[in-house]
């Protein structure tokens, strides 16, 4: 399922800060294709290196988020691949049989 990130919340530690060896947590709002809504929390940082932000659609991959636009060209690679590599081995079987 495609979702939209309708919010990323970013928690308040106030004063005290991050408590030691705590990696920092976002609730990131999500809103599928039937208008409803989820929360999922991610690692802040994930979240900056995956380029997600307010907007995107994103698809949820081992209860991680990931671009749609990556995530179905990364299909599209693997089905390509496993596509190819069958044909190669149907050759191969179809060589040897002659």
């Amino acid at each position: 399922m495609i979702y939209k990130v309708l919010d990323i919340i970013e928690p308040d530690f106030g004063c005290e800060g991050l408590p030691d060896g705590q990696v920092p947590m976002d609730d990131v709002v999500l809103l599928d294709e039937d208008n409803n809504k989820k929360v999922i929390k991610q690692g802040d940082m994930y979240l900056y290196q995956m380029d997600i932000n307010v907007g995107d659609k994103v698809v949820i991959v081992d209860n991680k988020l990931k671009k749609a636009w990556f995530f179905l060209i990364s299909l599209l690679k693997y089905n390509y691949s496993y596509r190819k590599s069958r044909e190669r081995r149907e050759e191969n079987e179809s060589f040897h049989q002659r």
